[in-house]
């Protein structure tokens, strides 16, 4: 079986150098980063919704122990001979033990503490964000391929503004985005102001918290170098709202919003 296994790589496209049939240290290693790399890791995207075919498949099978015991609740009537009566009889006591057992599992299911951690406030930058004219909005980090799950947190807090993210998260990631994230990264930059200006980006969102103080220090430096072109909106210890003004070798905002489109 392994020796067949060992050829599938070949099969599915996948090329070997060597011919690990003849070899079984490499026949066992090739099958294993198969299954646990190739197949069982990189096809799945989130192999933990499994847990949800898990729940279904339990649900039928409550269904039909439900089912099974509602036909042992027959009306009592309905049995005519000497076997039936005794089935009537014992079946007269099953719809007690029907809500002695559903209240057991109503008490399970209720001793069992939920936690759920607190909603975190909005923050009040979004708050202001949310008065100023609507424009495209870039938060800052932006967060390398590995960690883009956490812009996630951008995309929760744009429900206080609902203005349109530049870094926000989803399954499939645009290959253009992937290709500018390092510049998008380093903002604000010359790069990355000529790539925001063509979608006309407005406002930059800075969350000071999240940077260690040596990229906090560079983020300063940068925005005092550009700051002829960026308008500070609000201030904390945790989030710096800029508007861009104007663009390095471009059109002011109101320039930009009165040239034909």
């Amino acid at each position: 079986m392994v020796g067949r296994l060992a050829h599938l790589p070949r099969i599915i496209g996948l090329r070997t150098r060597v011919d690990v049939a003849d070899h079984p240290a490499l026949e066992r290693r090739a099958v294993s980063r198969l299954c646990c790399r190739g197949v069982g890791r990189d096809l799945l995207h989130a192999p933990s919704r499994f847990g949800l075919v898990v729940a279904f498949a339990l649900s039928v099978l409550a269904g039909v122990s439900i089912s099974a015991l509602l036909a042992r609740l027959e009306d009592p009537v309905r049995a005519e001979s000497a076997a039936g009566l005794r089935r009537a009889r014992d079946a007269s006591r099953n719809p007690a033990l029907a809500s002695v057992i559903l209240t057991a599992a109503v008490i399970a299911e209720l001793s069992v503490p939920l936690s759920f951690r607190p909603v975190p406030p909005v923050e009040p930058a979004y708050h202001v964000l949310a008065t100023l004219p609507r424009g495209p909005v870039i938060e800052m980090p932006v967060y390398s391929t590995r960690f883009a799950f956490m812009r996630t947190q951008y995309m929760l807090s744009s429900t206080t503004h609902w203005m349109p993210l530049v870094d926000a998260y989803s399954s499939h990631i645009p290959q253009d985005f992937l290709d500018k994230t390092d510049a998008l990264g380093a903002f604000p930059t010359r790069e990355a102001f000529k790539l925001l200006e063509r979608d006309r980006v407005r406002y930059a969102v800075f969350h000071m918290d999240l940077l260690n103080p040596e990229a906090r220090d560079d983020v300063i430096v940068r925005l005092r170098e550009f700051d002829r072109y960026l308008l500070l909106r609000y201030a904390d210890d945790r989030i710096w709202l800029y508007e861009i003004v104007a663009y390095p070798n471009g059109l002011s905002r109101s320039e930009r919003e009165s040239a034909p489109q």
